[in-house]
């Protein structure tokens, strides 16, 4: 994000802000947008990370299986330190951010990025994503499987592949 310039980055968060609405129904103009984004500060000072209760549990057997875990994320590399804080680094064997990759979910690159790192060819992976458009789409444009965690029941519509309600069911995908 700090390379882009401030019009880069607002169309950026608008976007980001636009697919948050729109994922719950909510249909919002570019001025609506923007006054929701200037009110974020205020509302919900800095950003704060925490862990769904199922995280810590779920990666604990999943990395004693010789699983190949990462991180995929569209967020700045900031976020290493973040999954630092919440003990998540023991875990995973890599971390992509769309910073690293040039590029966002659900374009290829960042996929792309994640198998490198990983060392693996797209049959062989599985990514497990919570927003449809980006994780979904984006994975199974470069040929990975993708699994939706839905934990709200926001895509009760969506058949075209598994949706879990919590990682404690993703031990019956892999």
């Amino acid at each position: 994000m700090k390379k882009r310039n401030p019009d880069e980055q607002a169309e950026l968060y608008i976007r980001y802000a636009n697919i948050m609405l729109s994922d719950v129904g909510v249909k919002a103009d570019k001025e609506l947008v923007l006054q929701i984004i200037k009110k974020w500060p205020q509302v919900f000072g800095r950003t704060r990370f925490a862990l769904f209760d199922d995280v810590l549990a779920a990666l604990k057997p999943l990395k004693e299986s010789k699983l190949i875990l990462g991180l995929l994320t569209n967020a700045t590399k900031d976020v290493i330190s973040v999954h630092r804080e919440l003990g998540l680094e023991p875990y995973l064997d890599f971390v992509v951010t769309s910073e690293e990759a040039g590029a966002d979910k659900p374009k290829p690159e960042i996929f792309l990025k994640a198998l490198e790192k990983a060392g693996a060819i797209a049959s062989e992976a599985v990514h497990v994503g919570d927003q449809y458009d980006l994780d979904v789409v984006g994975a199974r444009g470069v040929g990975i499987s993708p699994i939706l965690i839905d934990r709200y029941d926001l895509y009760p519509e969506v058949d075209d592949c598994p949706r879990i309600r919590s990682l404690t069911e993703l031990a019956q995908y892999l």
